[in-house]
């Protein structure tokens, strides 16, 4: 069910919204026009990510900034934490919130794709290498 609200909310972005780089202007505008009444948008070197509040209702997206699409998309009810006061904050974040591997879904490279090396020092060599020589 989450997932019919994410592909539904990602849906109502407007269509000149992934059709180019990323203007926070027009984010900003676009969810304002979706009655968002907390919005704060954070810009990294390759993604923005916007966490806006309506309501009972809580989304956060993840854009490229080069293609404007959205890579990931969240709905959610705001957390107790989470400020509600109407207003637009932009942010500027010296990184990106999703890396290469979690946009990877390709079961046919090398790595897996999760951080759960249970029982494998991949390749550290300090002499605990399970079936391995020193």
């Amino acid at each position: 069910m989450k997932r019919i609200f994410a592909l539904a909310a990602m849906l109502a972005i407007p269509a000149s919204m992934s059709l180019a780089a990323i203007n926070t202007d027009e984010l900003v505008k676009s969810y304002r026009d979706q009655n968002y009444t907390t919005i704060e948008v954070t810009v990294g070197l390759n993604q923005t990510k916007v966490e806006a509040i309506r309501n009972n209702e809580k989304i956060e997206v993840v854009y490229d900034n080069e293609s404007g699409l959205p890579l990931e998309t969240e709905l959610s009810a705001p957390d107790a934490d989470d400020d509600i006061s109407p207003g637009v904050t932009v942010r500027h974040y010296n990184g990106d919130f999703i890396d290469d591997d979690d946009l990877d879904d390709d079961s046919n490279d090398d790595d897996d794709d999760h951080d759960d090396d249970h029982g494998d020092d991949h390749g550290d060599d300090h002499g605990g290498d399970k079936g391995g020589e020193d």
